[in-house]
């Protein structure tokens, strides 16, 4: 079963060990001092609690039943290169220890150890106080892409065996998790990274993340969508040396029947489609046919956070214009899942905030740490959002931001959240009123007992004009 995350500023333990009784008396001890910890004797679940929990230290036993201590770091330092793991050995496996070190281990701890032992270990390696977190030194920077994780490194491999192909590309990932700007990168990479302009008026690719306008200033595609985007068509920059390299964004929801310049699909350059699933039957129909027409040059970049191939199934998607599009499937995990990202993105915006404002914010240790635990619904973006609106709010430009900063953003991110989930599910102002007008009724009723005399009068109508409410309503009373 996975542990259940909340958001917390205190240092997180794994340990991992083969008798239940060290890892009873390590969770108690540890707990005592502020820590929270979770513990597992099977090897098999570690690589995912590392990814679910993002620990700042694991404690994993030399020696576990059908699994080889130094493959499992092997296998830890593969995925999450900078994960912190000390090694716990037995009395006289001093030599397996040193070996542990050479493959990526941070120290190790000889069995029988005592309480101080342990503690003095975190203490070294898990500094508590508020300090201003440090960026790991190995951790790797990418010019164009931000991410370390095993699950982002994957997916920048295969997007670089991809970016040089002519393919259609169907792009999946959850709202908010960067599907438009990575679709962005791959044009720019495609050609020649000399589409986005810098704020030094000279050219080249977009950091993934990070929206740039026309004047290459930041900008937040979620609050502040450019005066093009109204009508769901959003030309990228245009300059007499790149007219082969042509840029355009659709909005599906915004232009659900796909009201476009058709001559766009006959230029070199890209047609990114966001919300492909909002197109109109008719629209899907047009765009397999001007994928699948000779004359067609432009690679289209076709978006969505929906499960298309179930909308297939259920007759809801064109299935012919599915398979075209699937034959070359990106799939962008959600920042839940890549939590080890989360510090490289935090820096890589304020950063970008930082520059663009002046100002020197700095994150401490304690919230890195409650946003690596945090779950994101809207993922990247709500993780740069989130940034600007703290640091708008602070009146220090170089205040080191604290979760104490962070928490009341959070809050109001979930009750924001409760009341869109509550309203998705209408699809019309008709059909939000008929909802609201059944449950005040249901609640007047049951509040004055179902005596339709007395509902009649707080509501200011007839018993006759009530019950026609109800039946409009459909709203059965058993009398």
């Amino acid at each position: 079963m996975a542990p259940n995350i909340t958001p917390t500023s205190k240092p997180i333990i794994l340990v991992v060990d083969d008798e239940q009784a060290i890892l009873t008396a390590m969770a108690n001890i540890l707990q005592d001092d502020g820590h929270v910890v979770e513990t597992t004797t099977k090897p098999e679940l570690v690589l995912d609690l590392i990814g679910t929990l993002v620990p700042d230290l694991v404690f994993l036993d030399i020696f576990i039943p059908n699994a080889n201590g130094i493959d499992l770091l092997a296998l830890i330092k593969k995925e999450y290169p900078n994960q912190k793991v000390i090694i716990m050995s037995g009395y006289g496996n001093v030599s397996l220890a040193v070996d542990a070190l050479k493959k990526g281990a941070l120290d190790f701890v000889e069995k029988p150890f005592s309480i101080d032992d342990i503690l003095n270990k975190i203490s070294q390696y898990c500094p508590t106080h508020d300090n201003q977190y440090q960026l790991s030194a190995t951790a790797p920077q990418h010019a164009d892409l931000v991410g370390e994780s095993y699950l982002f490194k994957e997916l920048v491999n295969y997007i670089d065996r991809i970016v040089p192909l002519d393919n259609h590309v169907l792009m999946y990932g959850p709202r908010g998790i960067g599907k438009t700007h990575l679709a962005r990168y791959m044009h720019a990479q495609k050609h020649d990274g000399k589409i986005f302009p810098n704020q030094d008026g000279s050219r080249g690719p977009l950091s993934f993340g990070l929206a740039r306008d026309d004047r290459g200033g930041l900008h937040s595609e979620f609050c502040h969508p450019g005066p093009d985007e109204a009508i769901g068509v959003i030309r990228g920059p245009r300059d007499p040396e790149l007219n082969q390299s042509k840029l355009t964004e659709i909005s599906g929801l915004q232009n659900p029947t796909l009201a476009i310049d058709q001559s766009l699909f006959n230029q070199e350059g890209s047609i990114i489609i966001k919300q492909v699933e909002s197109l109109t039957s008719a629209a899907q129909k047009k765009l397999l046919a001007l994928l699948e027409a000779p004359t067609t040059k432009a690679r289209v970049f076709c978006l969505t956070h929906k499960n298309l191939f179930g909308l297939t199934t259920q007759g809801h998607f064109n299935e012919d214009l599915f398979y075209s599009l699937n034959s070359t499937p990106i799939e962008i995990p959600s920042l839940n899942k890549r939590r080890f990202d989360i510090p490289l993105l935090v820096h890589h915006y304020l950063t970008a905030i930082n520059k663009e404002s002046g100002s020197s914010y700095t994150l401490s240790t304690e919230a890195i740490r409650f946003l690596r635990n945090h779950t994101w619904h809207e993922h990247c973006r709500e993780l740069q959002q989130l940034l600007i609106a703290v640091t708008v709010d602070i009146k220090s430009s170089d205040q080191i931001i604290t979760p104490t900063h962070l928490q009341p953003f959070l809050h109001e991110a979930d009750h924001h959240l409760i009341e869109e989930q509550r309203f998705r599910g209408f699809s019309s102002l008709h059909e939000a009123t008929l909802s609201f007008q059944k449950k005040f009724l249901l609640y007047q009723l049951k509040k004055n007992r179902y005596d339709l005399e007395q509902v009649s009068d707080v509501l200011s109508m007839g018993v006759v004009d009530l019950r026609n409410e109800l039946q409009r309503l459909n709203i059965l009373l058993s009398l």
